[in-house]
This record gives structure tokens, sequence and C-alpha cells, in this order.
């Protein structure tokens, strides 16, 4: 369903956006991220919007959202929040949010919010439990500037993600130009790996590399314990999906830790 068929047509969707962060009928979902054990390691921060009464996912109006303004508002809503679910575990988790636009305007303001959210919350090791992410579908090539917007991001300690790793929408795999602490593989590639000696050699790769470069890989999207349990054989050690959970409200964090447990 298109937003646009359900939000009021007399209002600007993004004003209706705007205002929905201060309204709290635009919300935090956390996803657990967690080892093979299923303790959990950290949360992804999703983006819902509740419409008269229908719960919106991200993939279902973030393509409306146009503006540099609401973009920066939500990136900082959501940073704000992740700073505080690590001061409120005390370290003991990682929360990653989405960067869906990084040009140089966006950086710059990232930048200050998280300068100061630092400054005043965080030191040097608890920043890195704030993890960004940015999608591997991001035209690095066509937007020369991004990794340069990226490393200036990094100044800041921050843990640096790259999300869709070796998906159908994938433009590039830009890791010369830029480390990332991190890559997430595209829950396509972790569906099909099984089936296909390719993909799996791609995952394989992707893991050699991370253990010479001393960064992490994480599956997305798995949907079976044979799935999680033939990636942790050939090296994954992080995991994400439905079948694992589904993402909770913010008043179910701390049912959904007692339920999973923390890595030790």
């Amino acid at each position: 369903m298109q937003l646009s068929t359900i939000c009021n047509p007399i209002n600007n969707i993004e004003t209706e956006f705007m205002a929905g962060l201060t309204s709290g009928v635009i919300y935090p979902v956390f996803q657990p991220i967690v080892n093979n054990n299923k303790k959990i390691l950290g949360f992804e921060m999703l983006i819902r919007w509740m419409v008269n009464g229908k719960e919106m996912t991200a993939g279902e109006f973030i393509d409306d959202i146009k503006s540099t303004e609401a973009h920066i508002k939500l990136a900082n809503f959501l940073i704000d929040a992740a700073v505080k679910k690590i001061i409120k575990y005390n370290g003991a988790l990682f929360f990653s949010v989405n960067i869906t636009v990084l040009d140089k305007i966006v950086t710059e303001k990232l930048y200050n919010i998280i300068s100061s959210l630092k400054e005043k919350y965080l030191n040097n090791e608890l920043i890195k439990l704030l993890v960004l992410e940015f999608s591997e579908s991001l035209d690095f090539y066509k937007d020369s500037k991004s990794v340069d917007n990226i490393k200036t991001l990094s100044q800041l300690n921050v843990t640096i993600e790259l999300d869709d790793c070796f998906s159908s929408r994938s433009v590039n795999f830009p890791v010369r130009s830029m480390k990332f602490n991190g890559y997430k593989l595209d829950r396509e590639v972790v569906s099909a790996f099984s089936k296909n000696i390719y993909d799996e050699s791609l995952i394989r790769s992707l893991l050699y590399f991370c253990a010479l470069t001393d960064s992490y890989c994480t599956a997305e999207g798995i949907n079976n314990y044979n799935e999680m349990h033939e990636l942790y054989k050939i090296g994954v050690r992080r995991f994400q999906g439905f079948w694992i959970s589904k993402p909770v409200l913010e008043n179910e964090l701390d049912s959904t830790i007692r339920y999973f447990g923390l890595v030790k």
C-alpha cells in the first residue's frame, strides 16, 4: 500500500512525518542481533510509522521522504535513542542505526549531533557501541564524497558498518576506499548460499577478509536453525532475522533481553 493513499491528502507527507517524530506515531523498534547460542550482542533500530491504525515499515515510506531536514531529524531521533539505550544497559549492548542519506550537510549535522552526545554521555569506549549502518546500494562512485563523509564520522570513534553486502541492488563494494568495522550480509545471499557455491564463495571470501582486517560479519535474514548453523560452520558469528526474533517495541526490550540473555 502506498503511503500517499492513507496519509491525509491535505497535508504534505514530509510535514506529517516531521510532526510524527515528536508526537509519538513514529517510533523505533529493536531487532536482536545474537551469537550462535542466541545470546544478544546488540540491537538494530528500525523505524515504524502508525498511520490511520496501520503500522508502516520504513520500506513503505522512506522513499517519500526527500528533504535533507527530514533525514537529519530522523537520524537525530534514532541516534539520541540509541545513546540513551547504551547508557541504560551500561555498555553491555550495541545499538545500530541506518543512515539513509549522506551528503555534506547531513554529515556535518550528524557529526555535531554525535559529538555533542559523546561529550555529554559517552567515553571513547562506549561510543563504539553506536553503530552507523550504510547501505551497499549507495553509489559511492556517483557520489564520490560519500566515502569522505563516512571517514569524517568515523573520527568520532563510532562503529561503521556496510549493510546489504552482496545484494542484487549492490552498486559496488567500496572496501578499498574505506575501512569498515563490520559487514552485514544481505538476506538474499544468506538464503541462497547453501544452494549456490558462488554465493558461498562470496561469503567465505568476506569472512577471510574480515579475519585479516579485524572486522566482523553479520548474517541478516536468518530463516531457520540450519541456516544459522551452516553459516556458523564457515565462520559467521553474528546473526539476525525473524526466525530469531521479530523487532520488538521499546517497552519489550527488557523482557526480550531476559528471554535470550546477554553474551558474558
